[in-house]
């Protein structure tokens, strides 16, 4: 049930696109069977608001999802081909919906219902939304010439789209899934935000693998676990007037994934069309070292430490 449905244009504008975008998905000649298909929408004959001011939304039902799994996973014997079926399963899903032009936007364990035999459901799409064509693929240049000609072919193409007054919305995907270029809030993002989610819910499947939960190491479950995310929702302290402003954070979640990633050449910052972006990320990055994955991940298949890579 979605309640409250009247209480702002936004909850029925995202009620309204959660239940179209779930229809267009269903209604596909071949529907995935690793999405979760809507099946019916109940509501009051009559709605106002301050009762009937609610949506039923039928779905299939799974019996579990990902989070629960997760989280009770210690006392259970999984193992790498446990984990590459549910990897395998959830990309279908994944790959189904950026086929029909449609981001989820927010892939999280709790947003993957599993049944016993290890199939998924992607459920929750609150925050879908239509996917605008994507860039156009461009061979990856060699040159320092060449990888400025390729900055200033996307600057122009993005330049071009910003005229059409269609931008997505900035405050998307749970922080600890978030893609770089949604944090630092680009006009445009595609497809890859999902697939940064799913290799961030990789890490955490890698680690509930037998061969780590039987080796006594005490590994973090959640590769880049910030507690704030500067300037979507910032760590904040209150200054010598009592008001709470916006403060620096070593926990902030763009460092702690650059900690990781280590630093960033000039191809992997060219899409940035805002130059305040560029330079949070040189500020940070101060000539970081990027981790070694398989010292990281010792326990695992070299080929799953490449695909998390």
């Amino acid at each position: 049930m979605i309640g409250r449905v009247f209480d702002a244009n936004y909850i029925t504008k995202k009620v309204i696109r959660e239940i179209s975008i779930m229809r267009q998905l269903t209604q596909q000649a071949v529907c995935s069977d690793s999405v979760c298909r809507i099946l019916d929408v109940v509501a009051p004959e009559a709605f106002d608001r301050t009762e009937n001011n609610f949506v039923f939304i039928v779905m299939e039902y799974m019996k579990n999802d990902l989070k629960n799994v997760i989280d009770q996973l210690k006392k259970q014997e999984f193992t790498e081909r446990q984990l590459l079926k549910i990897l395998y399963n959830t990309l279908c899903g994944l790959h189904f919906m950026h086929s029909a032009d449609v981001l989820h936007r927010d892939i999280k364990p709790s947003n993957i219902l599993i049944d016993d035999n290890l199939n998924v459901k992607i459920c929750d799409f609150g925050l879908s939304r239509s996917d605008p064509e994507p860039l156009p693929h461009i061979e990856t240049p060699t040159s320092k010439e060449n990888k400025f000609k390729l900055a200033q072919q996307l600057y122009f193409e993005m330049e071009g789209r910003s005229k059409k007054k269609r931008s997505l919305s900035n405050h998307v995907v749970t922080r600890s899934y978030r893609a770089p270029e949604v944090i630092v809030q680009e006009k445009e993002y595609h497809a890859p935000i999902d697939i940064w989610s799913l290799g961030c819910i990789l890490s955490e499947l890698i680690t509930c693998t037998k061969q780590y939960t039987k080796s006594g190491i005490n590994y973090s479950r959640i590769l880049f676990k910030g507690s704030s995310c500067f300037p979507l929702s910032p760590c904040e302290k209150a200054n010598a007037e009592g008001q709470k402003v916006p403060v620096a954070d070593e926990n902030d979640q763009l460092k702690v994934i650059l900690r990781i990633l280590g630093n960033q050449t000039e191809e992997d910052v060219c899409f940035l069309s805002d130059m305040k972006s560029v330079n949070y990320i040189e500020k940070n990055l101060q000539d970081i070292p990027k981790i070694n994955f398989c010292k990281e991940f010792p326990l695992s298949h070299v080929d799953l430490v490449a695909m998390l890579q």
